[in-house]
């Protein structure tokens, strides 16, 4: 990637370098941030623990940083950017603290999932989330499954100067950049 990059630079093209990080029992994600800070962009979620109770899933997290568990301490990460796969949770609370701390909501599309309901896209919208849609696709074929999570989106709602994949390249590596040096936590 890096080489593609410097091949084309300067030529509106440019790969991005992301990925999807396991949310933890303890609310820790399951690579460092030394790691983390490496990549472009860090999608953090929950890949296991599904049946936890809304209570368990949105607690408070007794640390010393004062951080909510599972999704809020991952919001409280500065290198998380977006966070995902929400099940039984306080989605208020989560888009509260996305808000808070500058990290994108994903509406995941794929039709087994769409855990992201369109009234909380326009609940999102009031608080001034910012949005991903994504396919969490897993084959080329799986890539039209953006589809869904753009009706999802338009269902709530959600205009595209509110997605960050639909923002142009410029706007897209400010956004990101903004990220990384704090300028967007609120």
């Amino acid at each position: 990637m890096d080489r593609l990059n410097k091949r084309y630079a300067g030529r509106r093209f440019q790969v991005f370098k992301g990925i999807e990080s396991d949310i933890l029992a303890d609310g820790a994600l399951d690579y460092s941030d030394e790691v983390l800070k490496t990549f472009d962009l860090v999608i953090a979620s929950l890949h296991s623990r599904f049946r936890m109770s809304r209570a368990e899933q949105t607690s408070d997290h007794q640390s010393h940083r004062k951080s909510l568990h599972y999704h809020f301490r991952s919001c409280d990460r500065p290198v998380v950017d977006a966070t995902a796969r929400f099940y039984e949770v306080d989605m208020e609370r989560i888009l509260k603290a996305c808000v808070t701390h500058g990290v994108v909501i994903e509406i995941n599309a794929n039709p087994w999932w769409l855990d992201m309901d369109w009234r909380w896209c326009a609940r999102g919208l009031e608080l001034g989330c910012m949005f991903s849609i994504n396919p969490d696709s897993h084959s080329t074929e799986e890539i039209d499954n953006v589809h869904w999570g753009v009706l999802i989106a338009r269902q709530g709602a959600v205009l595209p100067d509110r997605v960050l994949k639909a923002l142009n390249l410029v706007d897209f590596h400010a956004y990101l950049r903004a990220r990384k040096e704090n300028k967007i936590r609120r």
